[in-house]
């Protein structure tokens, strides 16, 4: 139940956890443990699968002429290339902005004269803690080429605002957490 100011929780009802077993540990990759729980309302779930998966960032990157980089990627979960922002795991000890100009600049080649934290974004709430912070880099320039990880086959895009939109708005971005943080980043930049 919420009350009139969205996003704010009026009744929470956490769930007790009375049994846990973990059934794979390939940490700091994937963890997956199952739960045997007890609602608020007294109903206990015998196995409730939960994960945990690492935290990363997306990039919203804009040039002084408002141009925005999109990385295209082959991504092996669905088997076919996406179309992404600028994104990566943030490392153990490393602040969500650190990571967002190393990814920039690992990814693309580009750095930035200011970033900000958009947000914070749930992916998989019913099943695990994992965030995407997303960011906004403004004044992002090309200074580099690419310094692209052995696994990582990366083709840049560049797109400008009002292209952007329109392929948000046709569905090119088909990630569903990229197609969240780029309608974020279009309404940030008044483009959406």
């Amino acid at each position: 139940m919420r009350d009139n100011d969205i996003g704010e929780p009026v009744n929470s009802h956490p769930w007790t956890v009375l049994a846990r077993e973990s059934l794979l540990d390939r940490t700091p990759w994937v963890s997956v443990w199952t739960e045997r729980v007890q609602l608020a309302n007294g109903v206990v779930i015998d196995e409730y699968f939960r994960l945990a998966l690492r935290d990363w960032v997306a990039v919203f990157a804009v040039t002084e002429d408002g141009r925005v980089p999109l990385v295209r990627q082959y991504r092996h979960g669905i088997g076919a290339d996406l179309l992404e922002l600028p994104a990566g795991y943030v490392d153990d000890g490393e602040l969500p902005l650190e990571a967002a100009r190393r990814e920039l600049r690992e990814e693309v080649g580009c750095t930035a004269e200011s970033v900000a934290l958009l947000g914070d974004f749930s992916i998989l709430p019913e099943r695990s803690t994992m965030t995407m912070h997303l960011v906004l880099a403004r004044g992002a320039c090309v200074v580099d080429a690419q310094q692209l990880e052995e696994t990582e086959a990366i083709t840049v895009e560049w797109l400008t605002l009002d292209e952007l939109a329109a392929a948000w708005r046709r569905g090119a971005i088909t990630a569903a957490a990229h197609a969240l943080a780029v309608a974020r980043g279009l309404a940030e930049v008044g483009a959406l």
